[in-house]
């Protein structure tokens, strides 16, 4: 059982065993209990409404984050990989012969721990056919004698191959790239390669062969391979695109499924690393975990996604608990005067309590079930709208299966924590409202005004609890840590202040801290915070600040009732009333504004995020409307009859870097991906392609960012980080490490900008080029852009 459930199941067991054996101990107590819920049953549905916000929320939320991480991981690690365990590649990104995977496979040691081994090539282009192209399209070579282990190709339209009943030229293709083509079986298609890598077979670029479409393989694996546009050939057909008959990589399958081969990749990785070292220059070779990798990938970068929505989960939470407290002083309120009747029978305060907590078990434990049953769909309703939003984001470039996810685990869960915070704010409310005066209770007066009691031994014992756990949150160095205890001391200080301070001068000078101390801790927090640190900051920024904010408010209500005073008279009659209703409660009046503030900070967070997840690109892009792109040649040059459609125009020569990218915070690792290189000079720095979105502190401007580049080697601008980043790639001799100085908008021409100087590691890399456009006043940018893909067609642009 894991300690995420095991927690708070055990705490629930014991809380609610706890109240069990007070109700056996006190069977007044329980019986009165009852009574009151079962008598008032309007009044209870309504509270029970109110008190299973909370664990709808929680259940909504580890629902939808279940969902977010399972879907990552099914799809980019088991969908992508299939049967693909562990994989072998030259360590400097290049071609190697074929005996090398035909040694592997012949090995008894390697035999031992594996299903299959089959060497391959993997190689990006573009694809072509007589109607339409694509760019970023992956060419799969994969050994039909040696498939069976990693399954056979699914087709749409039924039946499935290896490979083996396939002729010369004949490929399959992904679904995904046939939607893109609208493609068919029997279609011819030309692949124009983009990359080989360095390393690289060399020689003269031989005309790409014909090939024809034999099958549409269906997304699952192995036709799932890449989630993206794919070419499935033959290793035979694969070798004749790249004109060599050479591998670039070892696919190696381990006993076991898809999903239930962590354990055997484990213990197949060391015998594996052994033997590739034991060939001719085996010290070339690097063995990876391929499918472990993506698994951690994936659940890293979930983690931002489940980070949020428990975040938002916290802040209606604490929402809700503010209106559990105005209920139950609602219900404290409605019965005072038997309450006071009770104390005079001779129940004591703890007795009133205890009272109080049966009830509200009752009343958490029927609000946690239908808060489940409630927050069952409302997750789903969340998992549904990411995974449209994630499909909006990757566009028609991944083939990504986002699915609804429940586990039993994760209702227990929810409704173990929604019933023990309700039952928690309960007690705590209890202890407030039992605290009354007979005489005044019975009668239905109010309590009269308390003489400030000295402090006793249990406050001061608080008080300095409360100082040294905020002393030392401060001196912490985990944000969430010193951002709570920065507000301890806030708070301590505030009970050694009451009594000394008016009252409100007093809720003046606290308010003010707590929305202070948030905002600057919010601002503190660095870009690349692990999601986990910042929404812990921010859920308690936020919080802090509305109820600060909220305290000051409510202490100045009175400058309102002055203003009414200044309306007509038939106005000041109307609102004078209200407001000083409001103003002679400032407990109930600051609980039910900090209820409405925290939804409209929350309302005021998703404006931002929708801002965030779809920025103006027109403001970022520099004023350009088209974005050209060409694998084959280092130059573009428009066709002669659309340069007057061009106002302005900029050329970056580009290298094609296929290989490993080792990144930080959410920029995970990958063992093979394509990244364009923008080579940039002091023309292009001077007037930018794109505007920039973050920049590193050293380089107050864009200007100066784009100088950076220019002139210190390593430093790059890319949007696959942020500012202060460290990025390795791998270049011809070893390991690259850029720095990361500058970042664009993600979505414009995505990629690395980089200078001559630090483009040098990778000038094995084949050449492109790029071209952004600007149209001219009145022309259709969508129109430009398809009379240059169709005037380029054959360049494959």
């Amino acid at each position: 059982m894991s300690p995420g459930l095991l927690v708070p199941l055990g705490l629930f067991v014991l809380v609610f065993g706890w109240i069990g054996i007070l109700a056996v101990r006190r069977p007044l107590l329980a019986r009165l209990a009852v009574r009151e819920a079962v008598r008032r049953r309007g009044q209870t549905a309504l509270v029970v409404a109110g008190l299973m916000v909370g664990t709808a929320t929680i259940t909504a939320a580890l629902v939808g984050g279940d969902s977010v991480a399972d879907s990552s991981v099914e799809s980019f690690a088991y969908r992508n990989l299939g049967h693909i365990d562990l994989t072998v590649r030259a360590a400097d990104n290049g071609y190697f012969p074929r005996a090398v995977a035909d040694r592997l496979a012949g090995d008894a040691t390697v035999i031992a721990v594996t299903d299959g081994i089959a060497g391959g090539v993997e190689v990006f282009g573009s694809d072509l056919d007589r109607r339409q192209g694509t760019s970023g399209v992956v060419l799969v070579g994969f050994d039909p004698r040696r498939q069976a282990p990693f399954g056979a190709y699914g087709l749409v339209g039924g039946g499935s191959t290896d490979g083996t009943d396939l002729g010369p030229g004949e490929v399959l293709i992904s679904r995904l790239l046939a939607d893109k083509l609208a493609a068919r079986v029997g279609d011819r298609l030309r692949f124009s390669l983009e990359s080989a890598g360095a390393g690289s077979p060399g020689g003269p670029v031989l005309p790409p062969p014909e090939l024809t479409v034999a099958g549409i393989a269906l997304a699952e694996p192995p036709g799932s391979y890449t989630l993206g546009a794919v070419v499935f050939a033959p290793l035979d057909t694969a070798e004749a695109v790249i004109g060599s008959r050479a591998l670039n990589v070892v696919r190696i399958s381990v006993p076991g499924g898809i999903r239930d081969t962590e354990d055997a990749s484990r213990r197949a990785g060391p015998p594996i690393g052994r033997s590739v070292r034991a060939l001719p220059n085996g010290d070339d070779f690097l063995v990876s975990q391929a499918k472990l990798k993506e698994v951690d990938n994936a659940e890293t970068a979930s983690e931002f996604i489940r980070a949020m929505l428990l975040g938002m989960s916290a802040l209606v939470v604490a929402a809700g608990s503010a209106l559990i407290v105005n209920l139950i002083g609602m219900l404290a309120e409605e019965r005072r005067s038997r309450l006071g009747v009770l104390r005079a029978l001779g129940l004591k305060r703890k007795r009133l309590v205890g009272l109080a907590v049966i009830e509200g078990a009752i009343y958490s434990l029927a609000a946690g079930v239908v808060g489940v049953l409630v927050g069952l769909p409302a997750g789903r309703l969340i998992a549904e709208r990411f995974g449209t939003a994630f499909a909006q984001f990757a566009g028609d470039d991944f083939d990504f299966d986002f699915h609804f996810v429940l586990r039993p685990r994760t209702l227990v869960t929810g409704f173990a924590v929604g019933t023990l915070l309700t039952l928690l704010v309960v007690w705590l409310t209890a202890r407030r409202t039992a605290n009354l005066t007979i005489t005044s209770a019975i009668r239905n007066l109010p309590e009269p005004h308390a003489e400030p009691a000295s402090r006793g031994w249990s406050v001061r014992i608080r008080l300095a609890a409360l100082v040294v756990l905020g002393v030392g949150g401060v001196l912490s160095t985990q944000a969430p840590a010193r951002m709570a205890g920065g507000l301890g001391l806030i708070l301590a200080a505030s009970m050694v202040a009451r009594g000394r301070l008016g009252p409100r001068l007093h809720a003046t000078v606290t308010g003010l801290a707590l929305a202070g101390w948030s905002f600057s801790q919010v601002s503190a927090i660095p870009p690349d915070e692990e999601a986990a640190q910042f929404f812990g900051v921010f859920v308690l920024a936020m919080l802090a600040s509305v109820f600060g904010l909220t305290i000051l408010a409510s202490a100045h209500l009175r400058v309102a009732e002055r203003l009414a005073g200044l309306l007509g008279r038939a106005r000041r009659a109307t609102l004078r009333p209200p407001l000083a209703y409001l103003a002679r409660r400032p407990m109930r009046t600051g609980l039910t504004t900090g209820v409405f503030a925290v939804i409209l900070a929350m309302l005021s967070l998703f404006a931002v995020f929708f801002v965030v997840f779809q920025p103006p690109y027109e403001r970022f892009s520099n004023g350009y409307e088209v974005r050209v792109l060409s694998t084959g040649a280092s130059n573009i040059e428009l066709p002669a009859g659309l340069r007057a459609d061009v106002r302005e125009s900029v050329r970056l020569r580009t290298l094609g870097y296929v290989g490993p990218f080792e990144g930080e915070a959410g920029f995970g690792d990958s063992e093979r991906t394509l990244v364009p290189l923008f080579v940039v000079d002091q023309t292009v720095a001077s007037e930018p392609p794109v505007r920039l979105d973050l920049r590193a502190d050293a380089h107050a401007t864009d200007a100066r960012a784009w100088a950076a580049v220019v002139a210190e080697p390593g430093s790059v601008i890319t949007p696959f980080g942020n500012p202060g980043h460290t990025i390795t790639l791998r270049g011809d001799s070893g390991p690259v490490e850029l720095r990361v100085v500058a970042t664009p908008a993600f979505g414009l021409l995505d990629g690395m900008y980089l200078s001559a100087e630090t483009a040098k590691p990778f000038a094995s890399a084949p050449v492109g080029a790029s071209m952004l456009i600007d149209a001219r006043p009145g022309v259709d940018a969508i129109r430009l852009a398809r009379a240059i893909e169709a005037g380029l067609f054959e360049q494959g642009v």
